[in-house]
């Protein structure tokens, strides 16, 4: 491989760009890097200013190892996150020099103490109290869950730093979004020593490693002075879970972990994601909503159902393999379920708008075509985004992926939950039976036709203005069917406002104009010539766009190599 990567059977290549090389090779087509590449000096790319990787001099005319590294990183062709994983699995297998003799100082500090292995960890978050998952490094007023985590990873020394810990995540949720299946891969410190030697005498590799905190491995460990022997031991891995828990705030729970490989990418290795949205049902035509879900189902543009960032996303066609609304036992409450290969910017959300436009009548399922036809409706109408707190990342998904799970650990989250769960659920009690007491507050018959009347009034003002609905309204009629008494119960009243006068709490308030009346957002190919007008968004867009797009075959062959990668913590 490394004759044909660099013309030369002779090439002295360092140990740090080979490892890296070596483990982050895949593209078939290497070789048109090197034909490519220009004479002239090229910038280093900051991963590996920060990384130390090393360089070796070589023969005039040909490009160093380095240089072929930082071309493939800068043309995406590998990852960062692979180069980081792959850099500290070099310093975690390098064995340790021996100690100089007495007297002699060393000046090797870089010397890896201990071993980390790749791990996939599987948490939950209530993201009510959090800024969303991405940490934005370097803000003091940083509230995110990542901050968090990475506290706790730091406070019991599992990792060195976020820099060097090869960090990827499966979903980016916003602020106010919570997780119950959601997944990281990051490098851990291991509880097994670096120079520790297995039965036959080899060295214990990554692969050796047990696969959860339970299974057990006899090693012989590295003496603690020169004078002592090896000793062996049955040693178990460390219990991630039960020590990150025992940092973290109460609503961020570690569920289960498993070893990963070098290349396994939380991000790039799922092949679905799964979200829920709960709502509560009242008055909305669940059918109806049903009928505009199942229009989603398959591959569409989905541009008019997110929001478009053409500084990073040129594709907006996403694949939805299932969805369905499903209603709970307990109080009313409802949920949608979105299972799919990736999603965009805000797309649950605003298809939960959409969705609860349609179940209260305001549009009918047909919208859903209307908006997915680019082609008719090329630019997104004005409508706001569902609420973030009811949304939830349920599950990513890995064909090749199995989280190991303790007892101990689920017991203690169970517990934890189960607390958390009785509270709120009395809580909600709390706030039902004040809701229940106000049934029996009595009002005059009179002033509650003169409340209805101003409300239904006001209703129509909004109407007539934007000359979208006819009125129909009788307010010669308007006590019909309201008991014939001067005082009635507010229970008997507000019964009386829903069902003869389409009046209850939480209804629609404000007119409604029909989305396809809606003046329009800027298209897509609108907002990539605004673009030109800001060269620092310019700049953006060439980076995250122009040089990392690829053909439909690159694409196809990154993804069939990165969903074979992962692990079993079983």
């Amino acid at each position: 491989l490394l004759a044909v990567l660099f013309k030369s059977q002779h090439q002295a290549i360092s140990l740090e760009v080979y490892i890296i090389l070596y483990h982050t090779f895949y593209e078939p087509t290497l070789l048109k890097y090197l034909e490519e590449m220009s004479a002239a000096k090229e910038v280093l790319d900051p991963l590996l200013h920060s990384l130390f990787v090393k360089d070796k001099k070589t023969k005039q005319g040909d490009p160093s190892p380095l240089s072929v590294l930082n071309q493939l990183v800068k043309d995406n062709v590998i990852r960062s996150e692979a180069v980081q994983s792959a850099f500290n699995s070099i310093r975690s297998a390098v064995p340790a020099k021996k100690a100089p003799p007495t007297g002699e100082k060393t000046t090797n500090k870089s010397a890896p103490k201990h071993r980390y292995r790749h791990v996939a960890l599987q948490f939950y978050y209530d993201g009510a109290g959090y800024s969303g998952l991405s940490q934005n490094v370097g803000q003091d007023s940083d509230q995110s869950i990542e901050r968090a985590l990475f506290e706790a990873l730091m406070r019991t020394k599992l990792v060195e730093s976020r820099e060097t810990s090869g960090y990827s995540r499966c979903g980016r949720t916003d602020k106010g979004v919570s997780a119950a299946g959601q997944v990281v891969a990051l490098r851990l410190k291991s509880n097994i020593p670096l120079e520790s030697k297995l039965e036959n005498g080899e060295l214990v590799t990554e692969s050796d490693l047990p696969k959860n905190e339970s299974e057990r491995i006899r090693v012989s460990v590295p003496p603690k002075t020169g004078n002592d022997s090896h000793v062996w031991k049955d040693m178990v891995e460390y219990p991630y879970a039960k020590m990150l828990n025992g940092v973290l705030p109460a609503d961020i729970r570690i569920l289960g972990w498993s070893p990963v490989s070098d290349h396994f990418s939380a991000r790039f290795s799922a092949t679905t994601r799964t979200y829920r949205y709960f709502f509560v049902k009242r008055r909305l035509q669940l059918e109806k909503m049903r009928e505009a879900l199942e229009l989603m189902v398959g591959k569409h543009d989905f541009r008019n159902l997110c929001k478009m960032d053409v500084e990073k996303v040129y594709n907006f066609e996403r694949l939805i393999h299932e969805a369905e609304i499903v209603e709970c036992p307990q109080d009313g409450i409802c949920y949608f379920q979105i299972l799919g290969q990736a999603f965009l910017w805000h797309q649950i959300r605003c298809i939960a708008s959409i969705l609860f436009l349609v179940g209260q009548g305001l549009e009918e399922p047909s919208i859903v075509k209307e908006l997915l036809n680019i082609e008719e409706n090329p630019g997104k109408p004005g409508y706001p985004l569902a609420a973030e707190l009811p949304l939830v990342l349920h599950h990513c998904g890995y064909p090749n992926l199995h989280i190991g799970y303790s007892s101990q650990n689920l017991w203690s989250v169970s517990c934890l939950m189960e607390q958390q769960w009785e509270d709120l659920v009395l809580s909600a009690a709390r706030v039902r039976n004040c809701i229940e007491s106000l049934s029996d507050a009595t009002v005059s018959r009179q002033e509650v036709l003169d409340f209805v009347r101003s409300k239904l009034q006001d209703r129509q003002k909004k109407r007539n203005k934007h000359a979208y609905t006819v009125s129909d309204i009788d307010f010669d009629n308007l006590d019909e069917g309201l008991a014939d008494e001067p005082i009635v119960t507010w229970g008997r009243a507000s019964n009386w406002m829903a069902q003869h006068r389409d009046l209850y709490p939480g209804g629609q308030e404000t007119a409604h104009i029909p989305l396809l009346q809606r003046s329009r957002g800027t298209t897509y190919e609108e907002k990539i010539d605004a673009l030109s007008k800001s060269k620092k968004r310019q700049q953006k867009y060439e980076e995250n766009v122009v040089k990392k797009r690829k053909s439909a075959e690159e694409d196809a062959a990154f993804y069939e190599h990165m969903t074979k990668q992962g692990g079993t913590g079983i």
